[in-house]
């Protein structure tokens, strides 16, 4: 098919022409070219490489998603991490985002979602504030007491689950803030009982800081 002598042979023996041996070398090369693009893509689909970018919630990144990406680049060295931790609602497509990590129902849409764990809820004061104030044994003890809420649209409630009863509190709370790390600092510092995440309280009610009130 080529139209040219690749081997010249003769009774005794048998060699490779200029030609077969040019034609050889470039052989060679191309499938040792092949040889390295199917290395390079089983390296690639073995270990991830390039550029994460996330967003994320302040408190939640600082506290939680913070130790997910340091332990991701520990297991994937040729991966880089650009992480956006803000409250604000962003555009993944536009901004060029590959993945945005939330806490709450999410609005319907197009893009994929997957659960990645389940934030509950407790309430917790300090051990010096309930020494001053007895624990509440129920529910609807609380609005007698001191508390402070989480808010972001007025009027300030709690919506509380224990066991199948659903029991909302609504009460005048002695500190209204929009951050929940301001509300476990002043619940630590005696102000009054708060409705926190367990993730971000567990720290401070293992060192004995913060109480958990009305256990389930």
């Amino acid at each position: 098919k080529l139209g040219v002598r690749l081997l010249q042979r003769s009774t005794r023996s048998l060699a490779v022409t200029e030609v077969g041996r040019e034609l050889y070398e470039r052989a060679v090369g191309i499938l040792s070219a092949i040889d390295e693009t199917q290395t390079m893509i089983q390296r690639t689909h073995a270990e991830p490489q390039g550029v994460l970018k996330l967003t994320c919630g302040v408190e939640f990144g600082l506290l939680v998603v913070n130790r997910w990406i340091r332990s991701y680049l520990e297991r994937y060295p040729l991966v880089r991490v650009e992480a956006d931790f803000s409250d604000r609602l962003v555009d993944l497509i536009i901004e060029g985002f590959d993945l945005a990590i939330r806490i709450g129902q999410l609005p319907d849409s197009s893009l994929s979602a997957r659960p990645l764990g389940e934030v509950t809820y407790a309430l917790y004061a300090s051990p010096a504030y309930l020494r001053t104030h007895p624990a509440p044994e129920h529910p609807n003890e609380l609005p007698s007491h001191e508390l402070i809420m989480f808010v972001v649209a007025l009027p300030p409630a709690w919506h509380l689950a224990k066991a199948d009863e659903q029991i909302d509190i609504e009460a005048r709370p002695r500190l209204m803030v929009n951050n929940h790390v301001g509300a476990r600092d002043a619940a630590v510092d005696g102000l009054g009982i708060a409705l926190l995440p367990r993730f971000q309280a567990a720290p401070f009610a293992r060192d004995g800081r913060l109480v958990e009130v009305l256990p389930r």
